[in-house]
């Protein structure tokens, strides 16, 4: 009998302890929201052989590297995320050193699985208050493909997270550098390929999928504001699901939120190598894409741009936050979106009054052009507030008339800005022939 109690009690307190482990994987301030950041952190490492070949100021001096790594924590204590997922870390070794010495009392809990990068040793790791369902975090082997290459992704990791009652996918990725090296270019789409396949096997076990990091590439759909233009279709890849619907496409928080042009900017590169940030060197590559249910609970989004990149990180963390406590935002209707349909750049006589924009509603209601404009790369305009209304399902002729954006014969960037100062089309070419009109699919 007092063996069988003693068994009781036993039991008793192993479920306690099971129920209190529970209750403590999830260390959110507010468990209402949900705060995510992505930042590469620069070269996270610790001063210490081996740090691979790629050279960087504080390589082979720990004293440095643990200044950079305490620079790098009050940017992430100036966040507060729940989620943080870094770029550029050495190991697991470095990660918790830069939880438990400089990050102590925040709540996190650190998790990076080694890649194969043997060239610059990086990696991508996370730190959590929520921690993951199976208390890890992996990798996959799988390549993608685009055209003749196959390619795997060497940093990266996925993991599956549960908050408030929904299982949330987390793909935190690093991939090939240089965005306008063609040489890279399948290489990279491959990646992107790869990660894509990732997150739909991964859709049945995590409802939801994040996938953040830096991307190396630009956003089409949201440019940043250099307006860069990407070469290859990275962005796209990553953002499609299903390939048979865009109903489930990840969105990007920098696009849902209408984050202003002029700061979508998340790196910096020194082209005069003078040490020096100056006008003309930033851009976005960084990104953080969402599902669409995601995305209605979607209340904050932010770079932080307040420190010297030179000084501190040549990357800029983009944060994002989610509000659970109320019902979800509604997003707004797909009818209430026009596109750039053709482009009539190179007209017979006179360019400045006959170039030629179609505007296609694939709506089915009518939609006024009072406050819309077309914007090209230098920011130069057409205005639209005299131009009507396009009726739905009506594909509308809108010519230059004298306007002072000019469309650039030998290809040019153009924009569809709605009234709210929101990009919704975008449609980039090439050379174009002598009245040669050009058609793009919505």
């Amino acid at each position: 009998m007092q063996r069988n109690g003693c068994f009781l009690l036993l039991i008793t307190v192993v479920c306690l302890f099971w129920v209190s482990a529970s209750i403590a994987a999830d260390r959110r301030i507010d468990t209402t929201k949900l705060k995510i950041m992505t930042y590469n952190a620069e070269f996270l490492f610790d001063g210490l052989d081996p740090e691979g070949q790629a050279d960087f100021p504080w390589k082979n001096s720990p004293d440095e590297a643990r200044t950079h790594m305490a620079s790098i924590a009050e940017i992430i204590k100036a966040a507060n995320a729940d989620i943080v997922n870094l770029v550029e870390v050495e190991d697991l070794s470095v990660l918790d050193t830069l939880n438990s010495v400089f990050l102590s009392g925040y709540g996190y809990m650190p998790y990076l699985v080694k890649g194969t990068d043997t060239y610059t040793r990086e990696n991508v790791g996370l730190l959590t208050r929520i921690d993951p369902i199976e208390g890890a975090v992996h990798r996959s082997e799988e390549k993608g493909t685009s055209g003749s290459v196959m390619k795997s992704v060497s940093k990266h990791y996925y993991t599956t997270i549960q908050v408030n009652g929904r299982d949330i996918t987390l793909i935190g990725i690093h991939l090939l550098a240089i965005p306008g090296n063609e040489s890279r270019k399948l290489q990279r789409e491959a990646q992107a390929d790869a990660i894509r396949k990732l997150a739909v096997a991964q859709t049945p076990q995590g409802g939801e999928i994040i996938i953040m990091g830096d991307c190396n590439d630009y956003d089409p759909d949201c440019f940043d504001m250099a307006s860069d233009m990407p070469i290859t279709t990275v962005l796209s890849q990553l953002k499609e699901m299903d390939q048979g619907t865009s109903s489930d496409n990840l969105v990007s928080v920098i696009c849902a939120k209408q984050y202003p042009q002029n700061l979508r900017y998340t790196s910096w590169w020194d082209k005069n190598n003078n040490g020096v940030a100056e006008p003309g060197e930033y851009s976005s590559i960084d990104h953080v894409l969402i599902s669409p249910e995601l995305a209605t609970y979607l209340a904050f989004v932010d770079i932080n741009h307040s420190y010297d990149p030179a000084k501190v990180s040549d990357h800029f963390p983009v944060v994002a936050e989610f509000n659970f406590s109320q019902g979800p935002d509604t997003l707004p209707p797909a009818s209430a979106i026009l596109y750039i349909a053709k482009v009539l750049p190179n007209p017979d006589g006179d360019e400045r009054q006959n170039e030629a924009i179609w505007l296609i509603n694939k709506g089915n209601s009518d939609i006024s052009l009072r406050g819309w404009k077309i914007q090209d790369k230098a920011n130069t305009i057409w205005d639209l507030n005299n131009d009507g209304k396009v009726k739905a399902g009506e594909t509308k002729e809108i010519q230059r008339n004298g306007r002072p954006m000019s469309i650039n014969n030998t290809g040019d960037v153009l924009q569809l800005v709605d009234n709210s100062g929101k990009v919704v089309s975008v449609v980039a070419f090439g050379q174009a022939d002598p009245e040669e009109v050009l058609e793009f699919a919505p």
